[in-house]
């Protein structure tokens, strides 16, 4: 059934979400107009595939132009013959009502210059033209000419007046498809830009084939107050049937996800997966929900979530399967890791993904889901190695930043320690990150300080907790190694840190047992 929200953030009310599916004798929301040669029939049908032809979907329903549109739908092209023209979906002035558009090239949105009128008060259609005549003067003023599997604009006009070409790409693989291809289409119209998305099986993270283009062009009439929404097609001489089904238009909200996590592991110990989400607008997501699948190797799985910009974090589950509710307003983020310990006994590949989606909300991000994968090792023989922290450490977001060292040496003193290189993994503390600086040395009982080591290579995960890197860490092979080695690492709060002490850093060196990593978030206006 459809499916409808509260007024939305912004000016105005909202009559989305709207799903439709067109799969049944009548649309479920009433707000539909079924016109000219469109018919439902299991979908909907916009066009049969016969000859000159025009039908169209009127969503008789107004809302705020100023909160933007996003349009998802599948189709099908089932072609003629002479396979022609397209599909169109447009906005008029919320204030009129209009029938079909011209037939043929002209997409059932616009006009068959000295011919045919074009929809009453139209602002812009956006074209899906297999036959190639949308971008000729077949189909109004302007255009590249003949060009067949097109995406192509045309801008405001009525009936007979208007409809001039705004812009257009062509396609690299064919328009026409069939329901078992799973062609999907994604328009938003946000902040008088348009943006267009298409996907399908073989396509399944799709492609933006126009990018944000501005709507304000010259001879484009200014955005009125309300729109109304309408679906179309034509046929001309050239023909096919053109359907549509499983439509949700929806307030757009842009939820970009990222998942990192280490690119390796021991079997047997920690790991960490920090999945991050933000809402870049220009909607509020009061329901959005991060979901995803964890590996079945993990046990004594934590979920912690850290949010910013008035977010806030539901009650969320990591059991075997993560499903975490967020609030997203516009400009809000969240973090969210979940952590486990390896099975000791498993070798292999540990993959976590995650997805963002939200009931209310069409989410336009071009990164709407993550995975990250880690390569789970036999761990290295012990070590005999104590490893800890030395020393407290504070910083202040946008302060100058500061150092936080670890230190390791053999747990029976004065005993060799010489494992060859090994990997080290450093999680920052909540509220830190690395900045990529360690710089090895060698403390002496007596407090000397031998810092001429070979440097040190790292790594740093992209949202900066994780450090990584090889090193031989060996103590009491010679005068030149007593009788701690240090790794002093530099740290930095993040912007917009919570003020607060946070203990649950680690400092992993081999197969030694690992240190906890502490620090404080200090307010910026502390003295």
């Amino acid at each position: 059934m459809a499916t409808q929200t509260s007024p939305a953030t912004l000016t105005g009310t909202s009559p989305f979400p709207v799903t439709e599916s067109f799969r049944n004798s009548s649309p479920d929301n009433p707000g539909w107009r079924i016109l000219g040669s469109a018919v439902l029939n299991g979908c909907l049908q916009l066009t049969p595939n016969a000859s000159t032809t025009a039908g169209t979907a009127l969503f008789d329903q107004a809302f705020p132009s100023a909160l933007g549109v996003a349009i998802d739908f599948d189709y099908e092209i089932e072609r003629g013959a002479s396979p022609g023209d397209g599909f169109s979906v447009y906005l008029i002035d919320g204030a009129a009502t209009t029938q079909p558009g011209a037939v043929g090239g002209a997409l059932g949105y616009s006009r068959i210059p000295g011919h045919q009128p074009g929809v009453t008060r139209g602002y812009v259609g956006i074209g899906f033209d297999h036959f190639g005549n949308y971008a000729t003067g077949q189909a109004g003023s302007g255009g590249p000419g003949f060009t067949p599997d097109m995406v192509g604009i045309r801008g405001s006009g009525n009936l007979h007046d208007g409809f001039g070409w705004l812009t257009g790409a062509k396609l690299t693989r064919p328009l026409a498809a069939r329901w078992t291809d799973g062609a999907h289409v994604q328009i938003v119209i946000a902040n008088d830009r348009i943006t267009v998305r298409l996907s399908s099986n073989a396509d399944p993270n799709g492609t933006t084939v126009i990018d944000g283009f501005p709507l304000p062009t010259n001879g484009q009439a200014p955005r009125p107050a309300t729109f109304k929404l309408g679906l179309s097609a034509g046929t001309g001489a050239a023909t096919a049937a053109h359907r549509i089904r499983d439509l949700k238009v929806a307030l757009p909200a842009d939820m970009p996800l990222g998942v990192t996590g280490p690119a390796q592991a021991y079997a047997g110990t920690k790991v960490c997966y920090p999945i991050t989400v933000r809402n870049d607008g220009p909607n509020d997501a009061s329901d959005a929900v991060v979901e995803g699948a964890l590996p079945a190797q993990l046990s004594k799985v934590t979920l912690k979530v850290e949010t910013q910009g008035g977010a806030q974090a539901g009650k969320g589950t990591a059991a075997g399967t993560l499903r975490q509710p967020v609030n997203l307003p516009r400009g809000g983020s969240a973090t969210i890791t979940v952590c486990g310990t390896v099975d000791p006994k498993y070798t292999g590949q540990l993959t976590t993904t995650a997805r963002i989606t939200s009931p209310g909300r069409a989410n336009t991000s071009a990164r709407q889901s993550g995975q990250a994968t880690t390569a789970i090792l036999v761990p290295p023989p012990e070590t005999g190695m104590r490893v800890w922290q030395e020393g407290g450490v504070d910083d202040a977001p946008g302060g100058g930043g500061t150092q936080l060292t670890v230190c390791a040496t053999s747990r029976e003193f004065g005993k060799t320690i010489d494992p060859g290189p090994i990997t080290h993994v450093f999680t920052a503390p909540t509220g830190f990150r690395w900045n990529g600086f360690v710089a090895p040395n060698y403390t002496a009982a007596d407090m000397s300080v031998r810092g001429d080591l070979p440097p040190v290579e790292p790594t740093v995960s992209a949202d900066g907790r994780t450090l990584t890197f090889t090193y031989n860490p060996h103590v009491y092979t010679t005068d030149q190694d007593r009788d701690v080695i240090t790794y002093a690492c530099g740290l930095e709060a993040v912007p917009g840190a919570t003020p607060g002490r946070y203990t649950d850093g680690e400092a992993r060196i081999g197969a030694a047992p690992p240190a906890r990593l502490k620090a404080s978030v200090i307010d910026p206006d502390e003295d």
